[in-house]
């Protein structure tokens, strides 16, 4: 699979760069919501895993745009911050589903495997 990973945390991406590269998948990275959305804009990707809280443009406000020209990608939203209506307004923007930090591997790669089986990629 080719996954966009967005997140301002470099620590964040580390870990997710080493468990995804590990499993076998090509990973392209941004580290916040406008350079997601440049790199979403100029790739074709399988899955996109993308923080909330970011600057210049933040996780629902990047998945928003993703929907508008792409409805199908799985969008698995993360955060350390999993408030209810947090999620809820995740969900709606159109979020696949969403992990919470720190994430681990296990559900990281059950995460991945699920959107690829459901989504026919």
């Amino acid at each position: 699979m080719k996954i966009l990973l967005v997140d301002d945390d470099e620590r964040v991406r580390k870990t997710l760069r080493i468990h995804i590269t590990k499993a076998g998948h090509v990973l392209h990275e941004a580290d916040n919501g406008q350079d997601g959305w440049s790199e979403f804009q100029n790739s074709v990707f399988d899955l996109v895993l993308c923080d909330i809280r970011m600057p210049r443009l933040n996780g629902i406000e990047l998945v928003k745009l993703i929907r508008q020209i792409n409805p199908r990608v799985p969008v698995v939203m993360l955060s350390g911050f999993m408030e209810s209506t947090v999620v809820e307004e995740a969900l709606a923007a159109g979020a696949t589903d969403y992990l919470s930090k720190p994430v681990q591997k296990s559900e990281l790669l059950g995460k991945i495997d699920q959107c690829c089986s459901s989504h026919e990629i």
